[in-house]
Parts: structure tokens; sequence; C-alpha cells
């Protein structure tokens, strides 16, 4: 596959005509080049965005069959304050005057990396967490989303190692990008990027991981930044950068057999 008639775009989400720096509004001027690929060869994206994130951050306490909203509060949490963020939360919200405690195993116990949580002052009533399949929340605290776990002798433990990650995987996503998995432009490895320092994505098959170019009637184009459940990530007020190509796509090897196919025909 080679690349031909290409057109190289260095997009700011600063200079955006609409939205904000996670979802915008942008000008491309492509068509005196005519192209029918767009690939992302580089993009640099602050890690600014929180674990926890506003319409991404609850679940359910239900109490003798009453459902409770949960609601984390934005921002960053290691395992620690987690859990002593959560256990407040808790018992704040107990509508029965329980009282939730949350442990880890202690310095002379195996780490299993889960959290076990405890009620007391319930009258034998079991408490239950339901979880939406749509958030990480249930991974915060060792669960399966979409999940509802109760309470047993007034104890339950975490069923997976709990995940404090933040998007383990981000995806750029514009209507550029024609006919492929709503619009991704590009999935984007965060993993080992620490928090508040920059993913960093270069481009090493630009011709292999190019999509559909989508050509509109306008020059406006729209961006937007998302987690693997098509939330938007917040990158709170930060700006982000890509560069990419709009280009033609020849086919080089479709080429030779119809030429080939031609002169075969002149023989004949």
């Amino acid at each position: 596959m080679d690349i031909m008639h290409h057109k190289i775009f260095h997009i700011n989400s600063r200079n955006r005509i609409a939205g904000t720096p996670s979802n915008f509004s942008y000008v491309l001027n492509f068509r005196d080049v005519e192209p029918d690929r767009v690939v992302i060869l580089h993009c640099n994206i602050p890690k600014t965005y929180y674990l926890s994130q506003s319409g991404s951050n609850t679940f359910t306490l239900i109490e003798n069959g009453v459902d409770i909203t949960i609601t984390i509060p934005e921002g960053d949490y290691t395992r620690t304050s987690f859990k002593y963020v959560l256990t407040t939360l808790l018992n704040d919200a107990t509508l029965n005057s329980f009282v939730y405690s949350i442990s880890v195993p202690s310095s002379t116990e195996p780490e299993t990396g889960k959290y076990t949580f405890t009620v007391s002052n319930n009258g034998g009533s079991q408490p239950s967490f339901r979880f939406v399949d749509d958030s990480h929340v249930h991974a915060w605290l060792g669960f399966d989303g979409g999940s509802t776990v109760s309470f047993v002798a007034n104890s339950l433990i975490s069923s997976n190692v709990t995940n404090l990650h933040k998007n383990d995987v981000i995806y750029i996503k514009s209507d550029l990008a024609r006919g492929h998995c709503e619009g991704v432009l590009q999935e984007i490895d965060t993993i080992n990027s620490p928090p508040f320092t920059n993913i960093s994505f270069e481009n090493t098959s630009a011709a292999f991981y190019s999509r559909s170019l989508n050509s509109n009637d306008s020059n406006i184009y729209k961006f937007q930044l998302t987690n693997i459940y098509g939330k938007e990530v917040n990158l709170n007020g930060c700006n982000w950068s890509m560069t990419i190509v709009v280009f033609k796509n020849q086919h080089s090897y479709e080429l030779f057999k119809t030429y080939i196919k031609y002169k075969m025909s002149q023989k004949s």
C-alpha cells in the first residue's frame, strides 16, 4: 500500500472553534488532495483526567430493600485513600444507622489486593451493593460490572482484585473516520503513563492503522476523547495535540493485476 497525495495537519485542541479540550470542533481543509484515508501519526495527551469523574462515579447501596445512591467525589485515589473516603460515604449515607468498615490485609497477612467490607448495628439485615456495567466503580471496589452483591453474616469480600487504574485505554474518535467502530481513529494505551504526566503515541505503521475518510460537505470536523464505555474523558481544562495525515490510497497490487489482465487481453 503506497501513500500518495497526502496532507499533514497539526491539531491542538487549544485552536478549536467550539467545544472543550475533550470534545471539540476543528477546521480542516484538504479537498485539494482528494484523500480517501486518514490516520493519526502522533499524539500527546496530558493524563489530567481523574479516576472518579462526574457521570460515571456512582453505585447503589441497598438497605432493607431501599436504594441509596453513593457518589464518589471526583479526584484520584490510592487504595488506602479510597478505603477511607468510601467508609465515610457509606456511614454518612445509611438510612438505618448501620455502621460500615473496610479493611485490607495486614502487613503480616498475604496481600490479596481485595477489600473486606463489614457491617454492624444492622440487626441481622444484610445490605447489598449494586453496580451498573458502564462505569469503572465496580472495579474500584473489586466487583463485576452489572452485578449485585450482598453481605453474608455481616461481611463481604471483594470478588476481584481492586483496580484503581485510570482508563487503561482511551479512544480518539472523530467523524473523519467512516464506518469504523463508532468513529474510532485510534486506540491509545495509557497504562504506562503515571497520573499527571503525558500520554504519548507514535504510529509505527500509518498505512496499516489508517481509516476510510469521511469527507463531509463542510470543512468542520469533530474530535472526542472517550473511555471504553464511550464516556467522555475530562482533561480538566488541559489541551492536547495530535498530528494526522489524510492521503489518497493507491493499491499497487490491484493496479498491477489490472495491468496484467489488460496486457493479456491485448495478446488474445
